[in-house]
């Protein structure tokens, strides 16, 4: 499992089909979308790196911290 944040983290774990329309939405925001997938081991090493980058960043509103696990939504995935 990847490690418990330190301090304010603001990573979504995406749970619907539309990412996309999300990301659109607003251009004021930086999206940093990790896709990932739970079983592998290059993954799970990057984890804490993206933790540690939205601990780092949380505060600052304009940026936006998803996981997207290929697993789960791989037609999803595949559109980015």
């Amino acid at each position: 499992p990847p490690p418990e944040p330190l301090g304010k983290t603001n990573i979504f774990h995406y749970r619907a089909n539309n990412l996309d329309n999300e990301i659109r939405a607003d251009p004021r925001l930086i999206w940093f979308v990790c896709f990932y997938a739970p079983w592998s081991p290059p993954c799970q090493n990057f984890s804490s790196v993206f933790v540690d980058l939205s601990t780092r960043f949380g505060d600052l509103k304009t940026f936006k911290f998803v996981k997207f696990d290929v697993n789960r939504y791989p037609t999803e995935a595949t559109k980015f």
